[in-house]
């Protein structure tokens, strides 16, 4: 059995999807099957960047696990340039039904859709909706994937099972006492709140704490890191909830250790940015904690479902 087919770009600069997606699944103890969509000069943080798609590998793939007769267990996606792109990612799950697939949106944030994405790709996200068992988008991801704004946090997830998706986990919104805050609110508080709407019903939400410098209140490659985390975790446990936790406590800790040395630099009065998770100081932190060592995340003691 493979456990998971990772489907985002590459990038040389600046740390995010594939860089950190499959260190971080391999970690968990997964079986994984990294497939680069795109090779980019860098992410969307910096400017100028260059990309070439890499159209036709998931088709590729699938003819090839066919043969072999390996059957995906999931499939993770993420950013996502190329129109035919999205086109491929239906074909698989239509190849293999049974197969999960985790729908990472990765459109914009701070109420903007990413300048680097063709206009289409939106509506593309849309018809994805259709065949992901699981939705992960930010409250910026979940107003452009609605059209519109919507502050409660519970009819925005029904109007996304409304376009197809079982599961919804609307992850970085604003945490508040009632539900007026929500994807139109500023992310200038202190703590933020993660929500699950899953397929039967069932309701669930985690806090966890937020870190910035100045007016940075977020770090390219965060999402990706939370995504990961998040399937990594459900893969191994089953466990939506816990999913959450570990990937809010864990997502929160690479922010944290990122944060730090981005406060020295601005201390140390060095032009810093793009602001990125530095990845070479996140990882072996995460690790450690992956591992059991200095942490409560004994990866080996959980009952795999294979």
């Amino acid at each position: 059995m493979l456990d998971a087919v990772i489907y985002q770009p590459i990038t040389a600069l600046g740390d995010c999807s594939l860089k950190i997606s499959l260190p971080l699944l391999q970690l968990m103890g997964l079986r994984t099957a990294p497939l680069a969509n795109s090779v980019m000069t860098s992410s969307g943080a910096y400017p100028g960047l260059a990309a070439n798609s890499a159209c036709g590998l998931l088709t590729d793939l699938a003819r090839q696990l066919q043969k072999l007769q390996i059957e995906p267990r999931s499939l993770l996606t993420g950013y996502t340039r190329d129109l035919a792109l999205y086109e491929e990612i239906q074909q698989f799950k239509q190849q293999f039904p049974a197969c999960l697939v985790c729908v990472d949106p990765v459109l914009g944030d701070n109420g903007k859709m990413y300048g680097s994405l063709p206009a289409q790709a939106l509506a593309a996200a849309v018809k994805l909706l259709k065949i992901a068992d699981f939705v992960t988008p930010n409250a910026t991801e979940t107003q452009l994937l609605l059209g519109e704004k919507v502050s409660d946090w519970r009819t925005a997830a029904q109007k996304l099972q409304q376009l197809g998706a079982k599961n919804v986990l609307l992850k970085d919104w604003p945490a508040a006492t009632d539900v007026g805050a929500g994807a139109g609110a500023e992310k200038n508080q202190s703590s933020g709140c993660n929500y699950f709407l899953s397929s039967t019903g069932e309701q669930y939400t985690s806090t966890f704490a937020r870190y910035g410098i100045g007016e940075v209140t977020a770090y390219s490659g965060t999402g990706d890191c939370f995504a990961a985390l998040f399937w990594g975790t459900y893969l191994r446990t089953g466990d939506y909830r816990r999913a959450m936790e570990q990937a809010g406590k864990l997502t929160g800790l690479a922010v944290r250790v990122s944060n730090d040395f981005w406060r020295k630099q601005a201390a140390a009065g060095k032009t810093t940015g793009p602001y990125s998770l530095l990845w070479q100081h996140c990882l072996p932190v995460l690790a450690q904690e992956l591992a059991g060592e200095g942490g409560d995340f004994q990866w080996m003691n959980l009952s795999a479902k294979r």
